[in-house]
């Protein structure tokens, strides 16, 4: 696709279909598997990786004018990455070692990222919930979640062969 033109992106798909939702795992699995279906280490670089999870991802969904890069006039949403940990080292910055884009594909974990802002207000800083109480988010879920899981539950007794959108051909 990408050779084609097309604007591919990555992103995450949910907590059920594989447990987080970290975009730096998403961005090191593509990667990865880039390189695996080429049997070449050279294929899907960091660069393009990186443009995949920003300004091409934000082209995929019709929203580069919006996000997907820093520039004026767009939406200010901006991580920053600690640098100071063993995951980021060595890190050089500049220079004919510069590697920055390899550790944000290849190293860095969501638990790295010590800022979040969202639009231009900061969500998330040090690691702490800026806008709400975190406590009281994950106490909310663990009390509605049983309701889900029952509807689920019942959806799947009802569904067995699989949702009628998936099973029965349409026109």
């Amino acid at each position: 696709m990408l050779a084609a033109g097309v604007p591919v992106g990555i992103g995450t798909d949910g907590e059920k279909e594989n447990n987080n939702f970290d975009m730096f795992e998403e961005m090191k699995v593509a990667s990865l598997l880039g390189k695996l279906k080429d049997l070449d280490a050279a294929a899907l670089d960091s660069w393009q990786v990186l443009r995949m999870a920003t300004i091409t991802g934000a082209r995929a969904i019709g929203l580069d004018h919006e996000i997907g890069s820093i520039e004026a006039g767009k939406r200010a949403d901006i991580i920053a990455v600690r640098t100071d940990t063993p995951r980021m080292t060595p890190l050089f910055g500049e220079g004919p070692y510069f590697n920055l884009q390899h550790n944000l594909v290849h190293a860095v974990r969501g638990g790295d990222v010590a800022m979040t802002m969202v639009d231009g207000q900061i969500l998330v800083e040090d690691g702490i919930l800026k806008t709400a109480d975190l406590g009281a988010i994950i106490a909310r879920i663990h009390d509605i979640t049983p309701g889900h899981f029952a509807r689920r539950a019942d959806f799947l007794a009802q569904n067995a062969g699989g949702a009628v959108q998936w099973t029965q051909k349409t026109d």
